[in-house]
């Protein structure tokens, strides 16, 4: 199989509110990722995963992507799904866009499907 780097970015759950009616908590959104990045190593993928608050900046980004080339990147829901997130979704597209021309870009419609969302695009997976 053909390790693939992996990164994953979105909103930390800790950082954002979930109302009761998205049926979602930050531990449970914090659990599955963390089961997803575990999945991903167990089948010998390195994963970075990139978690920030709606107010952030994507230097952070901009220097990760600088420091390593990443096959797959998965952009999650949470960030491109909220209304009130899609200029900061519209920044990190740009920053992806621009500084990882060779990645894989990979969306999922809920934290549980993250995983078979990256699986779409990794080579003999």
């Amino acid at each position: 199989m053909t390790k693939n780097r992996i990164l994953i970015v979105g909103l930390d759950p800790h950082k954002i509110e979930f109302g009761s009616e998205r049926g979602l908590t930050a531990e449970g959104v914090s659990a599955t990722g963390q089961a997803t990045n575990d999945r991903l190593e167990e089948l010998g993928h390195i994963v970075d995963t990139w978690l920030i608050g709606p107010d952030a900046n994507e230097q952070p980004l901009l220097d990760l992507l600088a420091a390593r080339d990443f096959d797959v990147i998965l952009v999650a829901a949470g960030l491109r799904g909220l209304p009130e997130h899609t200029l900061l979704f519209e920044r990190i597209m740009n920053v992806i866009h621009q500084n990882a021309r060779s990645a894989t870009l990979c969306f999922n419609s809920k934290p549980d499907n993250a995983l078979d969302a990256i699986l779409r695009h990794i080579r003999d997976a």
